[in-house]
This record gives C-alpha cells, structure tokens and sequence, in this order.
C-alpha cells in the first residue's frame, strides 16, 4: 500500500494519508528545537520499504515553542494531484503540488507565489538613493567653487540655478529653506 507522509525531525517516517484517498488531512506540527531558525517538512511518498521524498516546504524563522503551532494541510484530489501547504502564521505559508497519477511521470513543483516586495526594503532604497543625490549635489557644488551659506539648517538644500545669460555669468546659489532635492 502506498503512503503519503511527512520525514519527522528523527529520519522516521509520519503516514497521514493513501494514495488512494480523495481527501484532505491537517497535522499540527510543534518545533522540534527551542528557537529553531526555520521549518522544514520533507513530504514523502512510502511504498513498502522505498520512501521517495516528493518535495520540501520551507519556513524562514524563527520558530518557538510560545509560537503558534505549524499547520500541515496534505491533500489529493479526484485527478490524483497532491496539494500540501505549510502554515506558520503571520503570512508565512509555503505550497506544493504534485501530480501522483500512474500515467503521468511524477512530477512536482512549488506553487508558492512570490514573495511581497517588505517595504523597510523600500524605505531602505529610498534613503541610499537621497544621500547619494546629496553627496552628489555637493560634489557638484564643491566643483563649481559654490560655498554653503553658514546659516544653512539640515532642512535646507541649496540649489544652483542659471544666472542671467550674458558674458562672465556664472550659476547663482540660492538657499531654499524648508528642503527640497535639486531637480525637484
């Protein structure tokens, strides 16, 4: 008879369904260590004494035992498709599928969607982004011999515009209090 199970943290095998079931199946899984920095649920099929590991889902950490349990959902459908989807709360999910028909070659793949772009990132990018704008704008300005005014606060930028267009005129500097970035 063949299994469809889980590897547990000791290499031992945990049967939760048949091949032959149409249903789905949910195990609560605990840590297997204190602060252990992820989770990882080998998904195995057993036919007598041969295990063939179909697929691995994987939760970034960290994971504790105050920590909400894991919830495994394994799952066959009527086409003979394995779905398993590992929880570990606060949006941490990973999915994977696997077609387990006779006629068709196994095969299995992650369907997890791509992760969320994290918006610390984002802010993160943005900053670098506007100090190198500033350095360059300083360098620009140390370049053309502009000076800054000594009374310039950390709120103001200064901003070289075009002077008049006639013979010798130069870039004038001009002090806009309050901030702004150089092309803005």
């Amino acid at each position: 008879m063949t299994q469809i199970g889980i590897q547990l943290a000791d290499g031992s095998f945990f049967p939760v369904l048949s091949q032959g079931d149409r249903r789905r199946k949910r195990v609560v899984l605990t840590p297997a260590q204190t602060d252990q920095p992820g989770a990882r649920v080998a998904v195995v099929r057993r036919q007598g004494s041969d295990e063939d590991v179909l697929g691995e889902l994987i939760l970034e950490g960290p994971f504790s035992g105050d920590d909400a349990p894991l919830e495994l959902l394994l799952g066959i459908d009527q086409q003979g498709v394995l779905t398993a989807c590992l929880d570990g709360g606060g949006g941490r999910v990973q999915r994977m599928e696997c077609s387990l028909a006779a006629e068709s070659p196994l095969s299995c793949g992650d369907s997890d969607p791509p992760r969320s772009f994290h918006w610390t990132v984002l802010v993160a990018i943005l900053l670098i982004t506007l100090s190198l704008l500033a350095l360059g704008a300083y360098g620009f300005m140390t370049f053309l011999g502009g000076r800054i005014a000594p009374d310039l606060r950390a709120a103001s930028v200064v901003l070289f515009v075009p002077g008049p267009l006639r013979a010798g005129a130069g870039l004038a500097g001009v002090v806009v209090p309050g901030g702004g970035f150089p092309g803005a």
